[in-house]
């Protein structure tokens, strides 16, 4: 008879944690706050891939950036990279899926986005985005923007401590 397995206890990868009990609860309350009050304002939810061609990737982020990005290979050896930021894949669905689409486009996401940063304390890697964007601006996109983000962090629509 082989002994029991013990469970593992291996360190997570540096910038990552594991979300769990009111932690998990409380970022999933969050982003149903943030997608209730995007829609409220107007704003089409989008989600994106979470990795995508590096040289994609590259060419919206920053080539001066590009020791933040996470490198991985497909098993056809085409180098893809997770997402550092959304922007870029916002613009592309923007400018490749929907130019044919009345403008202004608003868009909304509440999504994780990878980027390497030198260990320090409180810096993570992995961690969520949420905002909105239009492609392009409407005449006025701050007011409407300031606005939804303003209802998303007043009480009691953000009721999460850290």
């Amino acid at each position: 008879m082989t002994p029991a397995a013990k469970p593992s206890h291996a360190p997570l990868p540096y910038g990552v944690r594991d979300l769990f009990f009111e932690d998990a609860a409380g970022l999933a309350a969050l982003g149903d706050t943030w997608r209730e009050i995007f829609a409220r304002w107007g704003y089409t939810q989008v989600i994106t891939p979470t990795y995508e061609h590096y040289d994609v990737l590259l060419r919206g982020y920053g080539a001066d950036q590009e020791s933040d990005l996470y490198r991985v290979l497909d098993r056809e050896g085409a180098v893809l990279a997770l997402r550092p930021d959304i922007t870029t894949q916002v613009a592309r669905l923007a400018g490749a899926k929907l130019a044919d689409e009345p403008r202004p486009l608003r868009f909304s996401y509440f999504t994780n986005v990878f980027r390497y940063d030198e260990p320090q304390a409180g810096r993570a890697s992995s961690f969520r985005r949420a905002w909105s964007s239009s492609a392009p601006p409407p005449p006025r996109p701050m007011p409407r923007s300031l606005r939804s983000a303003w209802s998303a962090f007043s009480p009691p629509a953000c009721a999460i401590s850290n």
